[in-house]
């Protein structure tokens, strides 16, 4: 940011649930966290890696602040593969499928992958 950087802020950034999520999957699809942070002009990196922390580990905001922990519930392979199915033929859509199957986020993500 070069000198721009140095100068103190008097307000504190905020970023909308939207704009979160747009750089977290920019991650997903294979951009580094630093690129995006510099790209974005993020004050901090770990901003990005709470952010992903916190979408990963199955929890959804809910605005204003407040969170909802989505758990995790045992499948079987069957279930599995129906919800890697679902997310494939939805373009990746890992959020829906895990709502859909009440399972968390990281489960559907992890399953995809593999």
């Amino acid at each position: 940011m070069g000198q721009e950087g140095l100068k103190r802020k008097h307000r504190k950034t905020v970023y909308t649930t939207e704009t979160k999520e747009e750089m977290i999957h920019e991650v997903f699809n294979g951009r580094t966290q630093e690129e995006i942070a510099q790209a974005c002009g993020l004050s901090q990196d770990s901003l990005l890696s709470s952010w992903i922390k916190a979408y990963t580990g199955g929890k959804k905001s809910t605005g204003k602040g407040r969170v909802n922990r989505m758990k995790g519930r045992k499948t079987t392979l069957e279930e599995r593969l129906e919800i890697v199915d679902f997310s494939l033929r939805n373009d990746r859509d890992h959020q829906s499928a895990a709502e859909k199957y009440n399972v968390s986020y990281q489960q559907v993500y992890s399953w995809v992958q593999k």
